[in-house]
This record gives C-alpha cells, structure tokens and sequence, in this order.
C-alpha cells in the first residue's frame, strides 16, 4: 500500500517506544507510513486456542511547512494551519483503511483513531489508527472467485434479463445496474443489491433505446468477490 501511494514505509519496534521520525529521516513533503508488531491474544477453550484478537498500530505522518517555507507562508489561521494537516494525514490513513478492508478482505472489528501535532521535531505530524482484529476458528476467510457475467438474454424494449456463471462455494449474489459506463451512478435500487443465490436477475421497466450496464459479485456468507467484467445491454 505504502508503495503504491508513494508513501515511505517504517517499521516500528514496540508502540511508541525507540521509535522517533526526525527531520534526519525525512525530506521536504515526505509522507511516511508506519506500523507496528501485532500483538496477539488467545482466547482458550479447554486447553485449545478458540480464537485470536489483534492489535496493531498505522501512523501516517508527514513533515509540514518546509524549510522554504511553502506551506507556512500562506495566509493562513493557526487553526486553519492544523485543519490543513490533519484532513491530509485523515486522508492518507482513509486510503490505508480502503484498501484493507476492499481490497484485501480484512474485516477490522474495532479502530481508534488519534493524532499527534507536532509531535516530533521538523513539524513532523500524524494520525494514527489503533486496529483490532479477531481470528475466529470457525470462521471462513476465504474470498469467493468473482463470477462469470453472461450476455443479457430476452432484451426487450423495457428490460432484460441479466445472467452470470455460478461460483463455488458462493453463497449468493450481489448486482449493480446503471447507466453509465463507470458505474457513477445506480439505477434506484440496484447499487450492490443482493439476489440470493440465483444466477439471473429480470430487469424491468426500463428505457426504450437506453444503454445500460451490468456487474456481478460473488458472497459467501463472510467475503464478497471483485467485480465481474461489466456487460453492455442496448434496448431496442
């Protein structure tokens, strides 16, 4: 994540212990990732390990107004000045945060959120996000392939029928339908709307000589799959 963002990564050794960022570690503008060591918990069950709860800790930090002075010499409130820093860093742990939990897969059970002004020398500040996670025995992590999506059959002037392959171990499926190629926007109702477990969906009431476009997902119960290639359906 660190990489793909552009952002420098730091590993730390204990919370908030030998564990310093100075103006020695970062340049103008850096902006650095950290993060700590899990610290792991076993709950016992008559001797056996039934589940595991996670701790760990990400900073996001950056070292603000510059030497040369560029952010430091707007016209700007003290309060203004801090506003400033704290929606950037917020931001940076938003995207941390994003990618977990969609793209990873990670169900995070708790978080706490808090943040540090100044904190180090070379106005260096961040926010950081205590998180905890449960390792449960029963439960299953595993992230359902995505399906297969079909092309639409009985197209009509005011609707179709949208279709997509089976997936194993899938417990059911999601749907978007929308009208724009991006998917900005949804048609009402039909934003991740859930289907059970079938594998075609009859759309109706819709608009004569109008595009619209279809995407699937798979869902077992715990994980949902990525998107589906999207479909293209034109209505006579």
């Amino acid at each position: 994540i660190a990489d793909d963002n552009g952002f420098l990564f730091m590993y730390g050794a204990r919370h908030f212990q030998n564990w310093e960022i100075t103006g020695k570690d970062l340049t103008d503008a850096d902006t650095f990732l950290g993060m700590f060591p899990f610290e792991e918990t076993g709950q016992a069950d008559n001797g056996s390990i039934a589940s595991w709860t996670v701790n760990t800790i990400i900073i996001a930090g950056r070292k603000f107004d510059t030497a040369l002075g560029v952010h430091s010499s707007l016209d700007e409130t003290e309060k203004q000045k801090y506003d400033r820093r704290l929606k950037y860093l917020r931001n940076v742990i938003e995207t941390v945060l994003n990618n977990l939990c969609a793209v990873k897969g990670i169900e995070i059970t708790s978080a706490r959120v808090f943040r540090e002004l100044n904190k180090f020398d070379e106005n260096t500040d961040y926010v950081g996000c205590e998180l905890s996670f449960v390792y449960d025995s029963g439960y299953d992590n595993t992230i359902p392939d995505y399906p297969v999506a079909l092309a639409a059959t009985n197209v009509i002037s005011t609707g179709f029928s949208a279709n997509w392959q089976a997936v194993t171990g899938a417990t059911g499926y999601y749907i978007d339908v929308s009208a724009s190629a991006s998917f900005a926007t949804y048609l009402t109702g039909y934003n991740n709307k859930s289907v059970g477990n079938v594998l075609t969906l009859v759309m109706t009431g819709l608009t004569s000589g109008q595009t619209y476009y279809y995407r699937v997902r798979s869902y077992n119960g715990y994980n949902q799959s990525l998107d589906s290639v999207k479909v293209t359906v034109i209505l006579p």
